[in-house]
């Protein structure tokens, strides 16, 4: 199910409390992204994305960036529709484009099969005319 930025927002936002609450710090980008089960590219373009619409503040220090709630109020700013991103429609072009081709190669072996069961059955048909001949000629 495709969650739109709204709802992944909602969940990225909750990850940061429920991480401030058990770490007793504010959360670091592969925390959050753990406890999501999501991939960390994912979750650094949603905290992006958050960033810059002002409800997560990122604070580095060092070579380490952790992740605090600022103004939560603004997810309710964000559309609410699940948008297919370039990644999923590039793969539902891939699957389609993948399915087309099992499909000929399915086809191609049919009809390869068709052929071969069609020489079989000649070639059975010519070794009986054969037989057959031989039977007539040579009467024991």
């Amino acid at each position: 199910m495709a969650l739109s930025l709204y709802d992944k927002a909602h969940l990225v936002a909750a990850a940061i409390r429920v991480l401030t609450h058990t770490q007793k710090t504010a959360p670091t980008l592969s925390s959050i992204s753990e406890l999501l089960g999501i991939s960390q590219e994912e979750t650094a373009w949603m905290l992006h994305v958050l960033a810059t619409n002002d409800i997560v503040t990122e604070v580095t220090a060092g070579s380490i960036t952790r992740y605090f709630l600022a103004d939560v109020s603004r997810i309710e700013t964000l559309p609410k529709q699940p948008t297919e991103s370039q990644l999923d429609q590039e793969l539902a072009k891939f699957k389609n484009a993948r399915q087309e081709m099992e499909s000929k190669a399915q086809s191609i072996l049919a009809e390869q099969a068709e052929k071969q069961k069609s020489r079989f059955a000649e070639i059975e048909k010519k070794l009986k005319e054969a037989t057959a001949s031989r039977a007539k000629k040579s009467p024991t």
